[in-house]
């Protein structure tokens, strides 16, 4: 019996207000910045792996943290682990980005692009699994130090706690999947937000063979941030959890995660 899943859900998770409070970090006077291309063509047996951690920080030494007095921290991490099981033909294409540079909007300090097919041979199958992870801490500071527009520069931007993870994880014996993350955090100004996104795309491997297996894509987080009349004092929290699976003859599986977090004069 022949069954075919479709699942297209697009999420966006917008947090704005007045309390809100994640301006960013300042980048360091020294940048360091990193790109990797890799493209394999091939029959055999195929083993990626990709592990990638950044912490900055501003008011305070990184050494220091914690507890966080004066400043903010930023936490990032990225990893990818994708391997086949048995022979099959494979076609692996990956752009890795990374930089500590500031970032304006449609900038990104961690970028990755996929494009995986795969076509098992006997039992052969494919498995991989994406994670992206952007986490930011700080206590209360004056907006004037952050912030371009001179308009919301008067104020000042309240403590807050947040963190955001995406990813997805697949196992395949016939595969045509497309995946995008990224995410900004290390911002010229808090004027732009802070940003995480991940897309996966799964469709057939052709026209009329689809995609075999299972595969899973999420978004989770917390939010914690200051008041309006007490900077440091918590003034809203919140948590959110998005996950969809699927088993089966894949024709088209498209889903699509956006949170970003701004100062919020």
């Amino acid at each position: 019996m022949k069954k075919t899943g479709l699942a297209i859900l697009i999420l966006g998770i917008f947090f704005c207000g007045t309390a809100m409070a994640d301006p960013g970090v300042p980048p360091v006077n020294e940048v360091q910045g990193l790109s990797i291309q890799t493209t394999v063509i091939a029959v055999g047996n195929f083993d990626q792996e990709s592990d990638f951690y950044i912490s900055s920080s501003s008011g305070q030494s990184l050494s220091d943290v914690p507890p966080l007095v004066g400043g903010s921290v930023y936490e990032s991490v990225y990893t990818e682990d994708t391997h086949t099981a048995g022979i099959g033909y494979i076609s692996y294409d990956k752009s890795l980005d990374v930089s500590t540079a500031g970032k304006t909007s449609g900038q990104y300090n961690i970028e990755s692009t996929r494009q995986i097919t795969y076509l098992g041979i006997d039992a052969g199958s494919i498995y991989s699994s994406e994670y992206l992870m952007t986490s930011g801490s700080g206590t209360s500071q004056p907006a004037a130090g952050r912030m371009i527009c001179p308009f919301g520069s008067d104020g000042t931007i309240g403590a807050f706690c947040n963190k955001v993870e995406t990813g997805s994880t697949f196992t395949m014996s016939v595969a045509n999947v497309a995946t995008q993350a990224n995410n900004r955090f290390i911002t010229r100004s808090g004027d732009s937000p802070v940003e995480t996104n991940y897309h996966i795309l799964v469709t057939e491997y052709a026209s009329g063979l689809p995609s075999k297996g299972s595969v899973e894509a999420f978004i989770r987080g917390t939010t914690k941030e200051g008041s309006n009349s007490d900077p440091d004092a918590l003034g809203g929290e919140g948590a959110f959890e998005d996950r969809t699976s699927l088993i089966g003859d894949i024709s088209i599986f498209d889903k699509q995660m956006h949170y970003d977090s701004a100062y919020s004069p």
